[in-house]
């Protein structure tokens, strides 16, 4: 049950965050700041499990996966072009091959690994 209400309200406060920033732009600079990179991805019915290789890039390059579940944003392409802010910050910072184990089904991921 606490499980539940907290997803609820990250996802009610995320959505709030990004009405308040006008583009993904200006939440991808923002999170930055404040050292909270966030890459968003579509689940399903059933969250994806995080395996240990998941929890261990998040620690190592200080970002969180997000799973929408199955209820994608209105706004989906915000959240792609945020994670291509984001995609193209880790490969400039810690270069494509170090950043390897990133989770391949985050939002934008196709795009980004076609450049």
């Amino acid at each position: 049950m606490m499980k539940s209400f907290i997803t609820l309200f990250f996802t009610i406060s995320s959505f709030l965050v990004s009405a308040q920033e006008k583009t993904p732009q200006e939440k991808f600079e923002n999170d930055l700041k404040r050292n909270t990179i966030t890459l968003y991805q579509l689940g399903g019915i059933a969250p994806k499990a995080k395996t240990q290789t998941d929890l261990d890039f998040q620690t190592k390059y200080k970002v969180k996966y997000y799973d929408f579940g199955c209820l994608a944003p209105v706004n989906i392409s915000f959240y792609e072009d945020y994670n291509l802010l984001a995609l193209h910050y880790l490969a400039d910072k810690y270069g494509t091959k170090e950043i390897k184990d990133i989770r391949q089904d985050i939002l934008g991921f196709d795009k980004w690994n076609k450049k």
